[in-house]
């Protein structure tokens, strides 16, 4: 068993949504480092000159970084504003569902009351399926 923290299950994409997600994960990588490209232009500039900073200021406005850097600032605010709302959100959303009792839940899962706590209670459960996707038995695993 792999012990890695990243969930790799693309063997189970078509061909086309494997090349799809490799495309667009390509693609939203190139523009993450093009957002830094100003950061970096100023970086290497101060690092030409050495430990006087002074002048690299003054080429790095040369560079036309005073043009592009309040937009890849606001770029890379408005994403990370975007992630935290959508995070905030989704917790919210969350949070606002009313739990169900034991009993609600087996009868809305159509399942045995025991059947349900005991598989709540057991460190692994086995969920079986039926072909339309819907919960037929759990089993507990000790």
């Amino acid at each position: 068993m792999s012990c890695s923290l990243i969930i790799d299950a693309s063997h189970r994409l078509r061909w086309h949504q494997r090349l799809l997600s490799g495309a667009s994960a390509t693609l939203l990588w190139s523009g993450w480092l093009w957002l830094w490209r100003p950061l970096l232009k100023a970086y290497n500039s101060i690092a030409d000159l050495g430990v006087s900073v002074t002048p690299a200021l003054s080429n790095v406005s040369v560079l036309g970084f005073d043009e592009v850097l309040p937009y890849s600032v606001a770029a890379l605010l408005g994403a990370s504003g975007t992630l935290i709302a959508w995070n905030r959100l989704s917790v919210q959303r969350a949070r606002s569902v009313p739990a169900l009792s034991l009993r609600e839940e087996a009868r809305h899962f159509q399942l045995a009351e025991h059947e349900l706590r005991a598989c709540r209670e057991a460190a692994v459960c086995v969920v079986h399926h039926d072909e339309h996707g819907r919960i037929f038995r759990l089993e507990r695993v000790d």
